[in-house]
Parts: C-alpha cells; sequence; structure tokens
C-alpha cells in the first residue's frame, strides 16, 4: 500500500461530515488530525500518559499505517489535537526513540526510524537535503582543505617546548622568550624594538580593544576604512566613541 493508498484508507474523522475521510499521511507528513483519530481511546490503559500515547503510535507504526521516513507531528500541533500537555508529547517521543522505533534530527522533527520509499511529489528543502544523504551527521571534514606538504614538514619537526606549559606564574605582557623573538622579527625589517615594547594578546580583538581603551575617549571619532571588523566598531561604541568610513 503506498501513501496515497494509506491516505484513503484511513478511517473516517468523527467530526467530519459522513462520506469524508481524515487522511493519515499525505507525502511522508503524518497529518495531526488523522493521527488523534487513529489513536482512538489512547488514554484507556496502564502507564502515564506519555507512556500510554507511545503505545499507540507504536501499535500504528506495528500494524503498518505508519511507516519508515513517515514523519509525525510537532509536538505543540499533537499536543493541542489531543488535548494533552507538550511535555506529554515529547516524553511520548522519547520513549520511541529509547525503542528505535523514531529518529529525532534537530531541524527535521521526528520521523518513524527506518529508511522510507521516496514519495515523488515530494521535495525536501535546501537544509534538510544537506542530512539526508548521511542518516545523523554531515560530514564537516568535507570542507578542510588538503594540508601542504611543506605543512606537514613544519608539524613534524617541530619540537614543543613542555617546559613553558609547566611553569608556575608567566609575565601578563607574555612569555619573554617569545616576545624576543617577536622584537628580532620586527629588528630584521628595519624598526629597532626591544622586547619591553611587545605585548603578546590572545588575538587580534583583544589586541584591537586594548589600543582602543588606551586611545578612545567619550565623543571621539575613529577614522576607518568604509567596510571595516565588526570588532573595531563594536569596541569604539563601548568606549563611546564613533567609527567615520
Amino acid at each position: 500500500m503506498d501513501t496515497d493508498d494509506r491516505a484513503n484508507a484511513a478511517p473516517m474523522d468523527h467530526g467530519s461530515a459522513p462520506g469524508r475521510a481524515t487522511p493519515l499521511v499525505r507525502a511522508g507528513e503524518v497529518s495531526t488530525e488523522g493521527l488523534a483519530a487513529r489513536l482512538g481511546r489512547w488514554t484507556h490503559g496502564d502507564g502515564t500518559l506519555a507512556t500510554r500515547l507511545a503505545r499507540g503510535i507504536s501499535a500504528l507504526i506495528a500494524g503498518g499505517e505508519l511507516r519508515a521516513g513517515d514523519r509525525l507531528p510537532a509536538e505543540r500541533s499533537l499536543a493541542s489535537a489531543v488535548s494533552v500537555s507538550r511535555g506529554t508529547v515529547v516524553s511520548a517521543y522519547a520513549v520511541l526513540a529509547e525503542q528505535e522505533l523514531v529518529e529525532r534530527r534537530q531541524g527535521s522533527g521526528t520521523r518513524v526510524a527506518g529508511t522510507g520509499a521516496p514519495s515523488a511529489p515530494a521535495r525536501p528543502g535546501r537544509g534538510e537535503a544537506l542530512f539526508s544523504a548521511v542518516p545523523n551527521t554531515i560530514d564537516l571534514l568535507r570542507t578542510v582543505p588538503q594540508i601542504p606538504e611543506l605543512g606537514v614538514q613544519l608539524i613534524r619537526d617541530h619540537q614543543p617546548r613542555l617546559d613553558l606549559a609547566l611553569l608556575p606564574e608567566t609575565d601578563p605582557a607574555g612569555l619573554p622568550v617569545l616576545r624576543e623573538l617577536i622584537a628580532e622579527m620586527y629588528r630584521a625589517e628595519g624598526t629597532p624594538t626591544t622586547p619591553e615594547q611587545i605585548l603578546v594578546t590572545h588575538g587580534a580583538q583583544q589586541a584591537i580593544s586594548l589600543v582602543v581603551n588606551a586611545l578612545v575617549e567619550p565623543g571621539d571619532i575613529v577614522l576607518a576604512e568604509e567596510i571595516t571588523w565588526p570588532g573595531v566598531t563594536d569596541s569604539v561604541g563601548l568606549r563611546g566613541g564613533t567609527v567615520q568610513g
């Protein structure tokens, strides 16, 4: 029985006009009203409401009315249809997930576990298509470029100095040996520099913030490129200044 057959075979909704059926599944999407109607008197039985709701959905999966790949209704929507709290539906879906009857994916909702047959009319959005190739993950390594041979060789030749990481205390201005190396680099480029003139920061943004805090007063205008780093405008704004492109 295909998806359309299941939609046509769904029982009549008691609130519908005679002769009209409530579709249960259409194009892989489980109807909230159709599911509520098919659950029937699901509140009767043992266990919590969440357990009984999970049991009712599990029975529909076991009976083949819900098949692999079908997406269940959103938690809030189903909660409203069956007159329970959203937390009850969340707990019921969690029970089904623990039983490996459904799969829950961020941004893709809750689906019946397994690989369903593709439905012709359904066309996933761009974001959902990213998840369709791999069941539960996106391989971010695909976006990492290959390290050039020179980079690999530099890493292999590097001898880490663990003694620097074991120092009981460090200079707030940065490791003296590192400041000396930086000063030497500036001297080699023709700028006389001493290690005392070097301040090592955690990154460019900290360096920008320190310079702005030292030089900018409320009401000052700071000249920058027309399109500049947002961290510059943020730091200047916090000091009460204005960035002019």
